[in-house]
């Protein structure tokens, strides 16, 4: 399957959760390590002991020119704010708190279907 074919088949996986170009909410971040920005579909956010989570899954090339073939992961995103109260997005780097937020969006059907790191 070409890249653009793979692609094209999680547009349809996320067009069938209900979600679409037109509706989707993007985050974008940079990479601290290669300055690259990196463009996430929220596919949910949920709320827990007052810290929001976003379950992300990142949007890639379709033009081709992203040649590493991995499989799509879904990803969780916390909400933080930086020291110029600037809101940030950050990995949970708590193993327990990962697993609990996990599971939280699992149970929500979201993420039945898919990996998440």
């Amino acid at each position: 399957m070409s890249k653009f074919e793979e692609k094209e088949s999680l547009k349809n996986e996320l067009e069938e959760m209900g979600l679409d170009d037109d509706e989707m909410e993007i985050i974008t971040i940079i990479d601290d390590e290669t300055a690259e920005e990196l463009e996430f579909a929220v596919l949910g956010s949920v709320v827990e002991n007052n810290e929001t989570y976003h379950l992300v899954i990142e949007l890639v090339d379709l033009d081709g020119e992203d040649e590493e073939e991995e499989e799509d992961c879904l990803y969780i995103l916390k909400e933080s704010y930086d020291e110029n109260k600037e809101l940030c997005y950050e990995p949970i780097s708590d193993d327990a708190e990962f697993d609990k937020i996990a599971n939280l969006f699992k149970e929500s059907g979201v993420a039945s279907d898919f990996e998440i790191e």
